[in-house]
């Protein structure tokens, strides 16, 4: 039997400026390229693949480095006996968790917030506060909405609201040494060091992960 390859790539990006095109329900408009950009930087890999398969005309898309290499992370080969497109959505899915966990375990180490001292020696390992919130923004002092943010090495999590707003409810054994606050997303990176002795903490300022713009090429090799 023969087997299919399947290769997902941007061969040529393209350097128009995104914040100048005018937007669209879907991304951008390029009026150099005279065509809609789609904006796949909130798509999982699935919805991705899921996109580009039902594309009856090329697509130019706008998406992560992270993303991309998802995607291209193997060189997929799809058995002639099975349909390609539900196969290559599973495994779009494990090379997600795949590429996170090892993410998950590349993290930088926070730098230092200025005029926010902590003092773990004089803290306990447990913490008397019932709770704890902070906002999170952009390079440009704007509220970062939807945005994952969480505890390393703990099982919390919380969702920012439009104020870029996020809260942590800590039971009365929460341990104080797990004390680094991780902004968790695609388009975004950041994190900042707990203040245990405060409710609420200082802003947590993120930076944009490297984006990449251009026509999206799956390709099929038997």
């Amino acid at each position: 039997m023969k087997n299919k390859t399947i290769s997902i790539n941007i061969a040529e990006p393209c350097h128009q400026n995104w914040e100048l095109m005018d937007a669209r329900n879907d991304g951008r408009f390029c009026e150099t390229c005279d065509k809609c950009v789609v904006d796949f930087s909130n798509h999982t890999n699935t919805e991705i693949i899921k996109y580009l398969s039902s594309a009856k005309n090329d697509v130019c898309g706008r998406l992560t480095h992270t993303q991309l290499n998802q995607l291209s992370y193997y060189s997929l080969v799809v058995p002639s006996n099975k349909n390609w497109l539900k196969y290559l959505s599973v495994l779009a899915i494990a090379v997600s968790l795949i590429a996170n966990d090892a993410s998950a375990h590349s993290l930088k180490e926070p730098m230092p917030i200025a005029n926010s001292p902590i003092n773990l020696k004089t803290i306990s390992n447990t913490t008397k506060i019932k709770s704890i919130y902070g906002y999170v923004f952009d390079e440009n002092k704007k509220p970062i909405a939807g945005a994952r943010v969480s505890i390393g090495n703990t099982k919390l999590f919380s969702t920012t609201d439009v104020n870029g707003r996020y809260e942590f409810s800590l039971t009365k054994n929460f341990d104080t040494k797990n004390n680094v606050i991780n902004v968790n997303s695609l388009r975004f990176e950041g994190s900042l060091k707990a203040n245990y002795s405060r409710e609420k903490q200082a802003d947590l300022t993120v930076s944009c992960v490297s984006m990449i713009m251009g026509k999206i090429a799956m390709t099929t090799n038997h």
